[in-house]
């Protein structure tokens, strides 16, 4: 491939001919994921995929549901001595925040204002499996440090 000179302007044909070798280059060489396309979204389930099913496991869906749960969320405040450390080390905070950046992200379902207002309203089953998407995998891609996608680990199967 011709090396370009810094401030020198580029031909589309010389373009199209690095792209070309770069493609080429890319095929045979073993960082070519760094080339591929991401993954395509994939939908959010359930820890227990049959819980739900059954109404008595669920939240009655009443106007003052959404109120309820602001209640009780705010019943959760540290009741820890003002100024004083936690008992619990920070690293476990930021190493599961990492984590769960690492493994899920939805983006599309609700703006925070909606989740805030009092007419918010819970999500059918069908929509939570149909229309709350997951734009990252179930695995650990660091994607996050390496950019996506992030290079895979090859395992050599046991002989």
């Amino acid at each position: 491939m011709p090396r370009l000179l810094h401030g020198r302007m580029v031909t589309e044909e010389e373009l199209n001919q690095a792209s070309g070798d770069l493609a080429e280059f890319t095929a045979q060489s073993p960082a070519r994921f760094a080339l591929t396309k991401p993954i395509d979204s994939h939908s959010f389930d359930f820890l227990f995929p049959t819980l739900q099913e059954d109404d008595a496991n669920l939240l009655p869906q009443t106007a003052t549901m959404p109120a309820l749960l602001k209640k009780l969320g705010a019943s959760m405040v540290d009741v820890d001595t003002p100024g004083a450390d936690s008992p619990i080390p920070a690293a476990y905070t930021y190493f599961g925040q990492f984590v769960d950046h690492d493994i899920t992200l939805e983006s599309g379902s609700a703006t925070v204002a909606e989740l805030l207002a009092d007419s918010l309203t819970p999500l059918s089953l069908a929509d939570i499996r149909g229309a709350v998407r997951n734009i990252r995998t179930g695995n650990l891609d660091l994607d996050s440090v390496y950019g996506a996608p992030a290079p895979g680990i090859r395992r050599t199967p046991p002989r």
